[in-house]
């Protein structure tokens, strides 16, 4: 019975220590370190605080945002919320004077069905470009619905820009949804996840962002994604 009792333990022992917990995500398979330009998860960050080691952090007027147990303590995640006066964003610095092809990659669930452009490109100016808008809770390209969400599930949002053409292509949940090209900025200084101006809140997890030129193989893409390069 003790044999058991401490083969059962050393088992429990190995799957805890197997299970990605930090703050920083594991490195898919080909990844290198110079190939990674974000890996967040938040777990690392105190409940109720912000995330302000990795990325700028700005909060005014009604907007606000902090790290929750959502959905437990061990899997933490970005709360942010906002209404028609407030602002409030993270914002990360991209490295990337090769104008290398980029993919970003989340988890974002929506508290409401408001219209907001969370993914934003700033440039060295400080200007900031909207990536895609949801309108209503909805996606749209023409006057088209293109993916609607729902309240409270988590969806895994994946988008690969073609820095040099200004261009990107959009999926949620590995469904394919938007290829757009010529956006207009001037360079992609850095990326910033924003609400401002509306009526919204969502939890934000799992940002990754890599240099696809880096990887190695056939892993140009993210885990289970059919989005490649």
């Amino acid at each position: 019975m003790k044999k058991r009792m401490i083969s059962l333990a050393l088992t429990l022992a190995m799957l805890l220590s197997a299970m990605p917990i930090s703050g920083v995500l594991a490195m898919e398979d080909g990844a290198t370190t110079e190939s990674i330009l974000i890996g967040e998860t938040f777990n690392d960050v105190v409940t109720g605080g912000l995330p302000d080691d990795v990325f700028a952090v700005k909060r005014a007027g009604s907007g606000d945002m902090s790290v929750m147990a959502v959905p437990d303590a061990r899997n933490k995640s970005l709360y942010m919320t906002t209404q028609t006066d407030g602002t409030t964003y993270i914002e990360k610095e991209i490295v990337n004077p090769e104008n290398a092809p980029l993919t970003l990659g989340f988890k974002m669930m929506p508290g409401n069905l408001g219209s907001f452009s969370l993914v934003n490109i700033v440039d060295d100016a400080g200007n900031v470009t909207p990536v895609f808008e949801v309108t209503d809770g909805k996606i749209m390209k023409d006057g088209e619905e293109l993916f609607a969400f729902e309240t409270n599930r988590w969806y895994y949002m994946e988008v690969a820009f073609n820095i040099t053409d200004k261009a990107f292509t959009l999926a949620v949940d590995n469904q394919k949804l938007i290829k757009k090209t010529g956006i207009k900025y001037n360079n992609f200084a850095a990326l910033r996840f924003q609400l401002s101006a509306t009526t919204q809140e969502l939890y934000l997890d799992d940002i990754t962002m890599y240099r696809a030129d880096l990887l190695t193989g056939e892993r140009k893409y993210f885990e289970g994604s059919r989005l490649f390069l």
